[in-house]
């Protein structure tokens, strides 16, 4: 074997890693190819034209595929794996298929919970990231995203976790809400006074300004009364619903102090997480970008070594 493929195509966007039998990254590529945007295509045709080269260079190089591509919207559908979870049980929950040529390709799988009450939650891809980080010890991690992901683990497990639809509720109102009519072309650079409003109004516990629903309405009536320039509300509405998820998390008790908090996920979106952190007197530390790679890598030997018979 010279390697393997890692990738993670998830509902925005795919990312691919060729990476070297001792865990180097030799190469990466990146696209707008989320799987949302490619229902009804030949998702092998669409994996060749972005990494045609690696595959005719790498023959041997098998590939193996993490986040929303093994859901029911995406290239076979692979049931999820029920917590406790851990790389062993994602490597035997993995999926195989031969490509056109031969190959082999590996979906892994999601993971689901049920929490109290008996409430279904549901991840893909946010596993391989925390499989990725090895934490030992019990720590809650926080995986932002178009659908962010707070994680209790243990023991190098996943033992529960919610789910916030935070990211697809911001592009929703960003781009399709009297939100979008009221806001300005976004500045160049973060506007971070407007991003602590809103997550001062986001994370508020006063009741008498009403929940998440009244708050919401108050980003188009700041712009009106100019207490927000429309440049800025973007970023006013991140603050908001980032501190409206912090918020709910902190009632559902993920923020008792019995754990440290953990971020993982792209820079951007980290780094706004870790101020919401840092707000409420929470010191988060911050992955490194390859943890989803490392986590990856971690199931494939796994895997290979259940084929293999070595285990």
């Amino acid at each position: 074997m010279t390697g393997r493929i890692v990738l993670d195509w998830g509902t925005s966007a795919f990312r691919a890693a060729f990476v070297a039998e001792d865990g180097r990254v030799l190469d990466r590529r990146a696209a707008a190819l989320g799987i949302r945007f490619s229902q009804g295509t030949d998702f092998e045709a669409a994996m060749r034209r972005e990494i045609g080269p690696w595959l005719d260079a790498h023959p041997d190089a098998p590939v193996y595929a993490a986040g929303m591509i093994g859901s029911r919207n995406g290239w076979i559908e692979v049931p999820y794996v029920a917590c406790p979870a851990d790389a062993p049980a994602l490597a035997k929950g993995a999926r195989r298929l031969k490509l056109g040529d031969g190959r082999e390709m590996v979906f892994l799988p999601g993971v689901t919970c049920r929490r109290a009450g008996g409430v279904a939650d549901v991840m893909r891809g946010e596993e391989t990231q925390i499989a990725g980080l090895a934490l030992e010890t019990p720590a809650t991690v926080i995986l932002p995203g178009t659908h962010s992901k707070w994680v209790q683990v243990a023991d190098g497990r996943i033992i529960e976790f919610q789910s916030f639809v935070t990211g697809e509720l911001y592009d929703l109102l960003a781009t399709h809400s009297f939100v979008a009519g009221a806001r300005g072309r976004d500045g160049a650079r973060f506007d971070r006074q407007a991003f602590d409003r809103g997550l001062a109004a986001g994370g508020s516990d006063d009741a008498a300004t009403g929940g998440l629903l009244s708050r919401l309405f108050g980003v188009r009536a700041r712009m009106l009364t100019r207490e927000v320039v429309p440049e800025a509300i973007g970023d006013f509405l991140s603050g908001l619903l980032i501190g409206a998820e912090f918020r709910e998390a902190r009632a559902a008790g993920w923020l008792d102090g019995a754990r440290p908090v953990t971020l993982a996920g792209s820079a951007t979106l980290v780094e706004r997480y870790r101020q919401a952190a840092s707000a409420i007197g929470i010191d988060a530390a911050v992955a490194d970008g390859d943890a989803g790679i490392r986590g990856a890598l971690a199931i494939a030997r796994h895997h290979e070594e259940v084929a293999d018979g070595l285990c």
